[in-house]
C-alpha cells in the first residue's frame, strides 16, 4: 500500500515490491534522480515494507510510528540546517529523527553530513533491536563530507544483520566512487506531466484551467514541489511571479543592468535565495524547450533558436555545479547573464 502522494513510478515499486517479498532487497542502495520527485518518501515506504508485520499495510503500530518518525528502528537524516532557524533544532529536524545534540552542543550551523554525524549512524546500527531490521535513510547523500562519506564505507563493506542503509542522490556522481562500488543503484526519472495533470483533476478542492496550467508549468515533473504549490497558496503565488518575470530577462539588456542584477542577486544575504532562483530559471528554461518542441505560439519561444536554449541551460547547470564549489557567486552570475 504505498503512500497516495507518490506519483508514478509505478514500475520501480512494483520491483520494489518483489525483492522485499523474496527477501532480496539490498543492504545498501541509492535513489538517485532529480530533486523533489518523491526519492525521500519512496524511501521511507520501503521502510515501512521492510519493518511492517502485516504485509505492508500501511496502518498498524509500526507504519504509523515510522510515518511519524518515532520508530526507533529506523532512522531518517533529513535536513540538517535550515536558514532562519538557528536555535530551533527541534525545528530543523521535522523530517528527521536524528539526535542533533551534538550539533546543537558544537553550534554546528550547516547542512553538511560530518564525521560526527556518521559515527551516530554507526551507533545506531551498533545497537540490538526487536524490529525485522535497522534501516538508516540518508536523504541528499551528496551532503557527506569526504571524511564522512570514507567512514560510512564501514557500514557498506561489513553491514551489521538485517541492516539496511538507504541513501538518495539527485546525482551519483556527486557520491564517492567507493560508494557507488559497494550500493545497488535505483535510477529515478521525472513524472509525466499527464500523471501529475491526472492528480490535479481528480482532487476535491476547485482548480480552474488556469491553475492546473500553472501547476504543471511550475511543478514540471517534480511531485514535491508541486504539493508545496497546493498546500501554500502564497508559496504558489511567488513562485508563479519569479517564473514569468524570467521573460525579461531576454530584453536588451545594457552591460550595466547585467553588473547590478547579478550583484544584487548574488548578494551574501541572499544565497538560499540564490540557489532557488538558479533552479526556477533552470525550469524556467526547459519550459521555454519544451514550447519550442510542441511548436506552440510562446513568444518567447519562438524568439530563441534550439541551440540558445541548450546552451544557457548547459549554463544555468555549470553555475549551479560551480556554486557548491565555493567560486564567487558574482563572477558566476555576471557570467551566466552575458550568455543571454
Amino acid at each position: 500500500m504505498w503512500n497516495q502522494k507518490i506519483l508514478g513510478h509505478e514500475k520501480i515499486l512494483r520491483h520494489f515490491e518483489i525483492l522485499i517479498k523474496k527477501n532480496n532487497f539490498p543492504h545498501a542502495c541509492v535513489l538517485v534522480g532529480p530533486d523533489d520527485i518523491g526519492k525521500f518518501r519512496i524511501s521511507r515506504e520501503i521502510a515501512k515494507f521492510l519493518q511492517c508485520e502485516n504485509n505492508f499495510c500501511g496502518y498498524c503500530d509500526i507504519c504509523k510510528k515510522i510515518s511519524k518518525n518515532i520508530f526507533p528502528e529506523v532512522l531518517t537524516i533529513g535536513k540538517l540546517w535550515k536558514s532562519g532557524k538557528e536555535e530551533n533544532f527541534s525545528e530543523i529536524c521535522k523530517t528527521s529523527n536524528f539526535d542533533q545534540s551534538h550539533r546543537q552542543k558544537n553550534n554546528v550551523k550547516n547542512d553538511q553530513i560530518g564525521i560526527e554525524d556518521v559515527k551516530k549512524i554507526l551507533d545506531f546500527f551498533s545497537t540490538t533491536g526487536n524490529a525485522k531490521a535497522k534501516i538508516a535513510i540518508i536523504k541528499n547523500a551528496e551532503r557527506m563530507t569526504n571524511e564522512a562519506a570514507n567512514s560510512i564505507l564501514k557500514i557498506l563493506e561489513e553491514p551489521p544483520k538485517n541492516g539496511k542503509i538507504i541513501l538518495t542522490s539527485k546525482n551519483k556522481n556527486l557520491l564517492l566512487q567507493t560508494i557507488i562500488s559497494r550500493v545497488k543503484i535505483f535510477n529515478f526519472s521525472l513524472i509525466s506531466e499527464k500523471k501529475l495533470e491526472e492528480f490535479l483533476i481528480n482532487k476535491k478542492q476547485q482548480i480552474s484551467d488556469e491553475q492546473k496550467r500553472d501547476f504543471l508549468l511550475l511543478s514540471q515533473g517534480r511531485s514535491e514541489y508541486l504539493f508545496r504549490l497546493l498546500e501554500n497558496p502564497d508559496f504558489f503565488e511567488f513562485e508563479k511571479e519569479q517564473f514569468h518575470n524570467f521573460s525579461s530577462f531576454f530584453q536588451n539588456w545594457s552591460f550595466s543592468e547585467k553588473i547590478d542584477r547579478a550583484e544584487k542577486i548574488s548578494a551574501p544575504e541572499n544565497f538560499k535565495k540564490l540557489e532557488h532562483f538558479l533552479e526556477n530559471f533552470l525550469r524556467f528554461m526547459r519550459s521555454i524547450l519544451l514550447e519550442k518542441i510542441s511548436a506552440k505560439n510562446f513568444p518567447i519561444a519562438q524568439k530563441i533558436s534550439f541551440n540558445k536554449i541548450i546552451n544557457i541551460l548547459e549554463k544555468i547547470k555549470k553555475t549551479q555545479y560551480f556554486l557548491k564549489k565555493n567560486i564567487n557567486r558574482r563572477i558566476l552570475l555576471e557570467n551566466l547573464f552575458f550568455e543571454i
